[in-house]
């Protein structure tokens, strides 16, 4: 066997004939040797050389081969070197002494060239090979650290885009119900106005003693209505603000709790309603009275929306018409499900698969492709639960939910 590898062996001996012997059969075979004559000398030199095996001589003047040993095995610098020990001692408690120690192996004098040979190079192949895992180990544990801080990067990146959608949902809910609310109170004010007016006028009526019984009643009738209709769109503007003080504040504190399901989700719709109402989807709920949930409202609030963002963007795209369903039962483990449906113009198989992929949209126009990945996020982590689609072309979709009921 001829050394392809540049190896380099350290012989370690007092005798100078022994390292003649074995510095020959080694240069035969191309392995490179360095020598010390005593175990001060080889300390030093093994150092500065860096061998890929030590041959150590056991029985040498002043430090002997097992406290060699013990020095090189107790240094980070030079433990992985693996020592054979070359000695004419060849009982039982020396060979033992040897291996704890920390020698790979034994060589007895006077040794045989092919035994030596085939101790040599298999321990030169098994170091090569300990070296290569080694640094394979050390390329795998920089690449998990580097995925670990890419993991951890991601996080945070998820962590904002997840913030962002929930400030930007809670944007479009304040323009919604900001624009919700000028119609009632816009009505509101005109009405008051009116009675204002027409009550000026019925003063002057009065004191100029003109005031007859039409006149009286034309005056109790428009009160009346012009109050019903003041009263009736005031009691909708704080209908409109209660549920989005409600929401608004779920979504920025997110904090655990005791909720009824149906209340809440209704809280949500009117929030939502200003943007149902540009088009002709009706809502259909189908959840009992009694239901309720200790989890993340605002969480819920998140979901629902991008939901029916999804459906009003990719759903009902072509029609702007429809029918989208919300049912909630209670599992018998502790879990409530929800079926979130619209009869929209579904997906393709290719879509389907995609749907929870980030920065993925059927429709770059109106949709940033973050929507349906968040919700996927909002479920599995924030929740604690599932989230599976099932959809078809022209069959519109369902969104099966699963979370803990506690």
């Amino acid at each position: 066997m001829i050394n392809e590898k540049k190896w380099n062996v350290y012989v370690v001996d007092d005798v100078q004939e022994n390292i003649q012997v074995v510095g020959n059969i080694l240069k035969q075979h191309g392995i490179g040797i360095s020598v010390a004559r005593n175990g001060e000398q080889a300390l030093i030199g093994i150092i500065k050389k860096m061998p890929d095996l030590i041959l150590l001589d056991v029985t040498m003047p002043g430090m002997d081969g097992y406290e060699v040993c013990e020095k090189l095995k107790e240094n980070t610098l030079t433990a992985h070197i693996p020592v054979i020990f070359l000695t004419g001692r060849t009982n039982t408690e020396d060979v033992l002494k040897g291996f704890k120690v920390g020698a790979v192996d034994y060589v007895t004098k006077p040794f045989n060239s092919a035994e030596l040979l085939s101790r040599v190079f298999t321990h030169l192949e098994l170091k090569d090979s300990r070296d290569i895992i080694n640094k394979q180990n050390q390329e795998i544990t920089l690449q998990r650290d580097q995925l670990s801080e890419t993991l951890n990067k991601l996080k945070l990146t998820q962590n904002k885009l997840v913030e962002f959608e929930k400030m930007a949902a809670l944007g479009t809910l304040v323009a919604g119900v900001a624009h919700e609310i000028n119609t009632p109170v816009g009505i509101g004010i005109q009405g008051a106005s009116t009675i204002l007016s027409q009550t000026v006028k019925f003063a002057e009526v009065v004191k100029s003693s003109s005031l007859s019984r039409s006149d009286l009643i034309h005056y109790i009738e428009l009160v009346n209505k012009t109050s019903t209709l003041v009263l009736s769109n005031l009691q909708r503007t704080a209908e409109l603000v209660k549920s989005f003080k409600k929401v608004s504040v779920d979504q920025v504190e997110d904090e655990r709790q005791r909720f009824n399901i149906k209340q809440y989700i209704k809280s949500v719709l009117t929030t939502f309603s200003p943007k149902l109402k540009e088009t002709e989807v009706n809502v259909l709920l189908d959840i009992p009275e009694d239901l309720e949930l200790c989890s993340y409202p605002a969480s819920i609030a998140q979901l629902l929306v991008n939901l029916m963002t999804n459906s009003l963007i990719h759903g009902f795209q072509e029609s702007n018409k429809g029918i989208i369903s919300i049912k909630a039962i209670e599992e018998e483990n502790k879990k409530i499900t929800f079926f979130y449906q619209d009869n929209g113009i579904g997906m393709s198989a290719e879509t389907r698969e995609k749907i929870f992929d980030p920065f993925f949209t059927t429709n770059k126009q109106k949709g940033s492709g973050l929507g349906m990945h968040i919700a996927y996020n909002i479920v599995n982590q924030r929740l604690g639960g599932e989230i599976t689609c099932c959809s078809s072309p022209n069959e519109g979709v369902t969104f099966k939910i699963t979370v803990p009921v506690d």
